[in-house]
């Protein structure tokens, strides 16, 4: 007889070599298992990396929290714990480019065949339970709407928000139903103190999610510009309009970022830091992920993440209407990247110590040429 494991809003069903999550006692989730069993090695067959996945008979460690080693608990059938971290199947994933054979399965269940593990990944929609409360803080523009959809599909818990935004309450393709409250939700999102914003005092545990400014503003600003247009996520703004924003606020908006970062890093128990820019690079992502629904209490198997992960963040299957296409890069002009440097060195420095923001805060320093960064220097008389 086959060992089930419940993981979460899942049960996990070991069949040849992959990992099958069904309904537990659905006669229609048996139909569907046996039919994605078909899916998968008819996909093997076709030449996928069919390398086999191995049985844990213990914890898997996937990720390099510091200060302690966090682990995710496999007795199913996992990744290997030597070979297979979510780093290793999203490096194969890149190799197979053509989208995974994908279908609903109704009331809103999604499963699809992963190119990334070669298993069949099934999700059920989010729902509402008593958990802890954490603030999800962030400076407008460093991808919090992805992050919530993505701890959501991860963990099938709803994320709240202090905003009630209608636009994301009845967004499309994916609605965030959480959205209107900040009760029996994994997170509450905030971007507070950013022009005095609120931050929920009361609520002690946090994540902060931060991004290179020099990617954060015109984020920020497109989406302003979005709004105000009428047009959300959809566009990027006009490339003069970007530059008029930029030369009349840059000062004021990057002293805005650093006042977040600094309000959030003193706060006590310090918070749990993701870097924007490693949440959604391939060969860290599934990690960062991990050791964020650790710090969350959430338990999930290392399939599961690298699931989530290739679905919102790879396929964006779920966020059509959170990824707007780019037809140029936001520049600062030489003055204003001398500025940014001046500054994220000072940062860097005042992190130094800080095993994720202060390498991210060294690497984001642009460029000054010498003669600029003397000017700025010499004092004025």
């Amino acid at each position: 007889m086959t060992k089930q494991q419940k993981v979460g809003d899942f049960t996990t069903v070991p069949a040849n070599n992959s990992t099958l999550q069904c309904w537990r006692g659905s006669a229609l989730g048996a139909f569907f298992s046996t039919l994605a069993a078909a899916v998968v090695l008819a996909i093997l067959a076709n030449g996928l990396d069919s390398r086999p996945a191995r049985e844990g008979r213990g914890s898997v460690q996937v990720l390099d929290m510091a200060g302690a080693g966090a682990a995710i608990n496999g007795q199913h059938q996992v990744l290997s714990p030597a070979e297979e971290t979510p780093a290793r199947p999203m490096r194969r994933l890149l190799a197979h480019t053509e989208k995974p054979v994908s279908s609903s399965l109704g009331t809103g269940t999604v499963s699809w065949s992963s190119n990334a593990t070669g298993t069949m990944c099934t999700f059920k929609p989010a729902t509402f339970r008593p958990m802890p409360s954490t603030m999800l803080a962030s400076y407008p523009g460093s991808g919090s709407t992805m992050t919530r959809m993505l701890l959501e599909v991860a963990s099938g818990v709803l994320t709240g928000s202090i905003y009630g935004d209608d636009s994301l309450f009845k967004a499309k393709p994916y609605p965030f139903r959480g959205e209107k409250t900040t009760q029996n939700v994994i997170g509450i999102k905030t971007h507070g103190p950013w022009t005095n914003h609120n931050t929920i005092p009361r609520v002690k545990k946090a994540v902060i999610f931060v991004r290179n400014p020099s990617s954060a503003l015109p984020s920020y600003f497109n989406y302003d510009w979005g709004v105000r247009h009428r047009d959300g996520h959809g566009r990027q703004a006009p490339e003069q309009d970007w530059n008029r924003f930029r030369d009349r606020t840059f000062r004021a908006e990057f002293g805005q970022w650093m006042k977040h970062l600094s309000f959030w890093m003193a706060k006590k128990p310090p918070p749990h830091v993701v870097i924007y820019e490693e949440l959604v690079n391939p060969a860290r992502g599934p990690t960062i992920l991990a050791s964020l629904l650790a710090f969350l209490n959430v338990s999930v198997s290392a399939q599961h993440v690298v699931c989530a992960w290739e679905h919102v963040v790879h396929l964006k299957s779920m966020s059509r209407s959170i990824h707007r296409e780019h037809k140029y890069k936001p520049q600062l002009t030489p003055s204003q990247r001398c500025q940014l440097a001046s500054r994220l060195q000072s940062l860097a420095d005042k992190y130094r110590a800080h095993p994720t923001l202060g390498p991210a805060l060294r690497s984001w320093i642009p460029a000054c040429p010498e003669s600029l960064r003397a000017a700025l220097d010499r004092p004025a008389l």
